[in-house]
C-alpha cells in the first residue's frame, strides 16, 4: 500500500534521505544535511563582497585582502556545494577544515586592529558568520579524534568556550596600550590578566582531566566562582567605561566569557555534592 499524501511523502524522504528541502515557488531545492551549513558560508561571502566593495575608507591592501578572502570561500562552498564523486567526497572532511581556518584567520583580519569592521555592521556580522557556518560544516566532517585528546575534552565544552573568549580579550585589548593616556587602561589591564589567569586555569583542568586527576574536583566551584566574580566585574568594567565600551569583538567576548564562567559555576556547583557524598560514605 502506497501513501498517497504529498506532505508525508516529503517527510518521509527528508527522513530517508538526510537532505534540507527548500521550497521556492513551484521548485523543490534539495541539499545534503552535511553541506546546508555551505550555503550560509556562501551567504555570508556574498554580504561580505558587498560590505567591502562599498565601504567608505577601507585602505587598499585591506580591500583587496577582503575581496580574496570572501572570494576564495565562496568558491570553495560553492564547490563543497555541488554533487561529488567518492573520490571527492574522501577529500571533504579537509577542504571543511580548510575553509574552517581560512575564514577564521580572516575574520580576525577583517574584525581586529586596523580591519575595516571592528565594530558591528554588515561585514561584521558576515566576517564571523562565514566561521560559525563553517564550524558548523566542519562539525559534520566526523574526523575521529585522538582518545587522549578526546578524553581530554569531554564535557569540557564551557571551559573550553571560556579560554577562547579569553584569548580574543587578550588580543581586543593589546592596541589600546598604544595610546599612553587611553583613560580605560587600567580596566584594559584587569581584563588581560583575568584572561590570561584563564587561559591557564582552563589548560590546568584540561590537563587535570586528561591525566585523571579527579582530586581537584572538590576545588572546581570556589575556583570557577571566584572566576565568575571576575570575570562580571570585568565585563562591567570594560564595557561601562572602555575599552569596550561600543560593540565588537572585545565587547562580544567580555560578556560571553562572563556568562560561560558563570554557567561553568553553576555546573560545577551541581556536581560538587556528589562527590562530597561520596566522601562521606567512605
Amino acid at each position: 500500500m502506497t501513501n498517497s499524501d504529498p506532505e508525508n511523502q516529503t517527510e518521509t524522504q527528508q527522513q530517508g534521505d538526510h537532505q534540507r528541502h527548500i521550497h521556492v515557488g513551484d521548485y523543490d531545492i534539495s541539499i545534503d544535511e552535511d553541506k546546508a551549513p555551505l550555503v550560509g558560508v556562501a551567504a555570508s561571502a556574498i554580504i561580505l563582497l558587498i560590505a567591502v566593495e562599498i565601504g567608505q575608507g577601507i585602505k587598499r591592501h585591506i580591500k583587496e585582502y577582503g575581496i580574496a578572502f570572501a572570494s576564495i570561500a565562496l568558491i570553495l562552498s560553492v564547490v563543497s556545494l555541488l554533487p561529488n564523486n567518492e573520490q571527492m567526497k574522501q577529500y571533504s572532511p579537509q577542504l571543511n577544515y580548510f575553509l574552517f581556518v581560512w575564514c577564521f584567520i580572516g575574520a580576525c583580519i577583517m574584525t581586529f586592529g586596523d580591519g575595516p569592521f571592528i565594530e558591528t555592521s554588515n561585514g561584521y556580522f558576515a566576517s564571523w558568520g562565514m566561521v560559525i557556518f563553517a564550524a558548523m560544516a566542519m562539525g559534520y566532517a566526523n574526523i575521529p579524534l585522538n582518545d587522549n585528546l578526546r578524553r581530554a575534552t569531554e564535557g569540557q565544552n564551557l571551559l573550553l568556550g571560556l579560554g577562547a573568549c579569553a584569548i580574543v580579550c587578550i588580543v581586543a585589548c593589546v592596541p589600546y596600550f598604544d595610546e599612553y593616556k587611553f583613560k580605560a587602561q587600567g580596566e584594559a589591564i584587569f581584563a588581560i590578566i583575568v584572561s590570561i589567569m584563564t587561559v591557564l586555569l582552563v589548560a590546568n583542568f584540561v590537563y587535570a582531566k586528561y591525566q585523571g586527576n579527579t582530586a581537584m574536583l572538590q576545588y572546581e566551584f570556589p575556583t570557577l566562582g571566584v572566576f565568575a566574580l571576575m570575570w562580571v566585574l570585568a565585563a562591567a568594567m570594560t564595557t561601562f567605561r572602555g575599552p569596550f565600551s561600543t560593540t565588537g569583538n572585545g565587547y562580544f567576548a567580555m560578556w560571553a566569557g562572563a556568562v560561560l564562567a558563570v554557567k561553568a559555576a553553576i555546573r560545577a556547583k551541581g556536581s560538587a555534592p556528589v562527590s562530597t557524598s561520596v566522601s562521606e560514605s567512605e
